[in-house]
């Protein structure tokens, strides 16, 4: 494969001549590297030093919970980067993990290579910050979704487990619904809404600090979703 062509044929580099390429990339530390179906190309919290951009195959980003299970994030596919909202934070780890869906080819960029093509390409550092902020933006709106989506299986099992312990349908809750909503991670509003969606799925009902569970057969499919 030819790494340069296949570079050029990018919108990021388009304004980019082979030679240029060449001789930047001579220059300033890059690699391209192929990953077997299945692998890791890096595990959230690891420090992110470089952009991937993908020449060949595809990725899936997942995120793993507190109990260790994986939620998809999203697929990557050709031509697109992995990264550039990470690269140049103040706390530039990865905030997700990242494997192979098929046998992939990814060209590593270093923070200095990606610094100067900014410096010296226009194009280049306009095309860069508008992906970023494009993946920021849908990163969070995707982990908004795996939240909410997670923030109700752990309400139903917290629920189903209470009743089991208290042998009762109607549970005393043990905390105020404020330290309720710090232990899960999310703001008291957020647990608010999910309460009221089970509320509206007859579930259970609220009252005050007292939950009562109407059907915990619905219960036990949510905390399977």
């Amino acid at each position: 494969m030819d790494y340069l062509e296949a570079m050029t044929a990018l919108p990021l580099f388009s304004t980019f001549t082979k030679d240029a390429l060449r001789s930047y990339l001579t220059l300033y530390s890059y690699s391209i590297t192929k990953y077997p179906q299945g692998a890791v190309i890096f595990n959230e919290g690891e420090a992110c030093t470089s952009i991937f951009i993908i020449l060949e195959g595809s990725v899936r980003i997942q995120k793993i919970d507190s109990s260790g299970r994986y939620f998809n994030v999203g697929d990557a596919h050709v031509g697109e980067m992995m990264g550039p909202n990470v690269l140049f934070s103040l706390h530039s780890t990865y905030p997700l993990s990242t494997m192979a869906l098929s046998e992939v080819t990814l060209l590593s960029l270093s923070k200095e290579l990606v610094l100067k093509l900014c410096q010296v390409n226009v194009h280049f550092l306009e095309s860069l910050l508008r992906i970023a902020s494009s993946k920021a933006f849908m990163l969070t709106r995707r982990l908004d979704e795996v939240t909410i989506q997670t923030l109700k299986q752990n309400l139903s099992r917290f629920l189903l487990q209470a009743k089991e312990a208290q042998g009762l349908d109607t549970i005393t809750l043990p905390f105020t619904k404020k330290a309720w909503a710090e232990e899960l991670g999310v703001q008291r509003p957020s647990l608010q809404r999910e309460l009221r969606r089970m509320e509206d799925l007859g579930a259970i009902l609220v009252a005050r600090d007292r939950i009562t569970i109407l059907d915990a057969k619905r219960l036990e499919d949510l905390a399977e979703q």
